[in-house]
């Protein structure tokens, strides 16, 4: 058998050199792993929270906090140079959370991924989603109606996604205590809530015009304009956001432990329901949920919350297409 000649030390640095240039050009595919996103942190107007820059003070006409918030800093992202990525903390700043801005950029890149995501914000408490239909009837233990007042301003919109009258995916539930987005969100949300609040205003009858616009709000509470504001995130997203897609942050383990079996199992529960559009899978959930708040938190609670607990009329919500 004819023995091969082994190739000359000059061949195989000629055949070696096309892989070597590959290997150090700047096109190269690089094997380390991409460094943290840069966010421009914003807080609300007088909120004091570390490494944010505060927004300018709310002009007299523009009593909503969230949305004099969102406003001014919509307006922020057209300032130069503009970030990749922008950052609102709440009225508590950090302290609700557990967030840091660092901490909070290394969940950004691991939720958003290469490009995956235009919208990162805070999950809601896993007994929140787990034990209540929808986050617009868990509003109601602050805000009592805020329900009927949030289906009110959604019909005059012609916004028919998940409501207060949905079971709804805890995909659903958002807290409003930090949102994080890249800059072309910002104004179209703007834009949106603008929309959603004329028609509002044109067509909700006086009582209920009244109460979102008109409000002087007890000491303790927020007003019913930024609770709706806050939970229009999610219509916005399924409904106007033009391919805008989002992520939910979970809560750091120190604020947010894993939840119990129970809760656990309950909120997978109802998400098979809403994804399997399964009435008896809502049935069980009801039933489930209905044993554990008789062993945690008893009779008397389960009358006084009766309404939350129990909507007069319901649907199935669906699966959110542009939420992970």
């Amino acid at each position: 058998m004819a023995t091969r000649k082994a190739p000359s030390p000059k061949a195989s640095a000629r055949r070696a050199a096309p892989s070597q240039r590959a290997a150090s050009s700047p096109h190269a595919p690089s094997s380390s792993t991409p460094s943290a996103p840069q966010i421009r942190w914003y807080a609300y107007p007088g909120t004091v929270a570390p490494g944010c820059t505060a927004l300018p003070a709310l002009p007299a006409e523009d009593a909503c906090a969230t949305l004099g918030a969102l406003r001014a800093l919509a307006h922020a992202t057209q300032r130069k140079p503009r970030a990749d990525w922008y950052g609102l903390v709440g009225t508590e700043g950090w302290t609700q959370t557990g967030w840091n801005a660092a901490t909070l950029a290394n969940a950004v890149q691991e939720c958003a991924g290469a490009g995956e995501a235009d919208v990162c914000f805070c999950q809601a408490p896993a007994e929140v989603e787990a034990l209540y239909h929808n986050p617009w009837l868990y509003a109601e233990h602050t805000h009592p109606h805020c329900g009927t007042l949030a289906r009110a301003v959604l019909d005059a919109a012609g916004l028919d996604g998940d409501s207060p009258d949905t079971v709804a995916h805890s995909a659903c539930f958002v807290s409003g205590h930090i949102l994080i987005a890249r800059a072309a969100f910002w104004p179209r949300f703007v834009a949106f809530l603008d929309d959603v609040l004329a028609h509002a205003r044109a067509k909700l009858g006086k009582t209920a015009r009244v109460a979102l616009f008109d409000e002087t709000p007890p000491a303790d509470r927020t007003r019913y304009l930024d609770v709706l504001t806050t939970l229009l995130l999610i219509p916005f997203l399924e409904d106007a956001a033009n391919g805008l897609r989002a992520c939910k942050l979970a809560l750091p383990s120190s604020e947010e432990p894993p939840p119990n079996p129970h809760v656990r199992m309950l909120r997978e529960l109802k998400d098979m329901a809403v994804t399997q559009q399964s009435r008896w899978a809502t049935a069980c959930w009801g039933n489930y949920r209905a044993l554990y708040l008789a062993h945690t938190q008893g009779a008397a609670w389960i009358a006084q919350h009766r309404a939350i607990l129990h909507p007069p009329t319901l649907r199935m919500g669906h699966a959110p297409g542009r939420i992970r």
